[in-house]
């Protein structure tokens, strides 16, 4: 087993900078973080955040056009690419296979891409939904195969792959030497439960890496809690807002007539 660094989760160094540090701290590898060029800025007044203001983001833009120059600190510092976490999916399936091109152009065998996320309509046609999702993800594995490449799903909310067992339903009928699965245990906590040990049995051979990280669940006493205060506080703002609304139509009884006594 070899370990890597997420360079997601180092916000406060540059590439270079995570490369040189991971192999310092013993580390294998690293998972660089590629995303669209307007997610690749860092702004130094504001604090430090892994999905917004993160020093180490490679643009999507400079790794499409040079994958080998982009990669190159990693190289130099010693250290393996253990995966490619990208932020393309099937929706835009041109920007996922440049990401394919790219990472074969690089050598990379691994790459995280996402299939079609669920509807945000509370209620729409599951199945349908899923011929259309597993389709351009078969779509996406039959190009990436010809490039050798092996495009990953990550166990992640908001898709129709959240757990374990999800996941492999979804992959039925193709290879996991052609597709694979980045085991995100944390990630689960809210969505696709499973037993850890189970999860990985039901894995198999598609497990292609596994994220740790740390996560808790609140006691849905604590949410309650949480929603009821939310609520008092936008009460209290309908409350101001109608105040306000009073005193603008009282004024208004006395200022407009004078405009017109004008």
């Amino acid at each position: 087993m070899k370990l890597g660094v997420f360079t997601t989760f180092t916000p406060e160094y540059t590439f270079a900078e995570a490369c040189k540090l991971a192999k310092a701290l013993g580390y294998d590898g690293v998972q660089p973080r590629i995303v669209p060029a307007a997610s690749a800025v860092y702004d130094p007044s504001k604090p430090f955040n892994p999905w917004g203001n993160n020093k180490g983001g490679i643009s999507e833009d400079d790794f499409f056009k040079d994958p080998k120059g982009a990669l190159k600190p990693a190289a130099d510092a010693g250290v393996a690419i253990s995966s490619v976490a990208s932020y393309t999916s099937t929706a835009d399936m041109d920007r996922a296979l440049k990401m394919i091109k790219a990472c074969s152009t690089a050598g990379i065998k691994n790459v995280r891409v996402a299939a079609l996320p669920l509807p945000k309509e509370a209620k729409f046609d599951m199945p349908a939904f899923l011929d259309k999702s597993r389709g351009t993800f078969k779509e996406l594995v039959a190009e990436a195969k010809k490039a050798g490449v092996r495009p990953c799903l990550e166990l992640h909310g908001g898709t129709p792959y959240p757990g374990p067992s999800g996941t492999i339903a979804f992959l039925k009928g193709i290879a996991p030497e052609d597709a694979g699965v980045l085991f995100d245990p944390a990630n689960m906590l809210s969505d696709g439960w499973e037993v850890p040990s189970l999860a990985l049995n039901i894995l198999g051979p598609y497990l292609a890496e596994v994220h740790v990280k740390n996560g808790r669940r609140q006691k849905a006493e604590g949410r309650r809690q949480k929603a009821e205060g939310r609520r008092q506080k936008a009460e209290g703002r309908r409350q101001k807002a109608e105040c306000r609304i009073s005193l603008i139509s009282r004024q208004a009884c006395c200022v407009l007539p004078s405009l017109f006594l004008a």
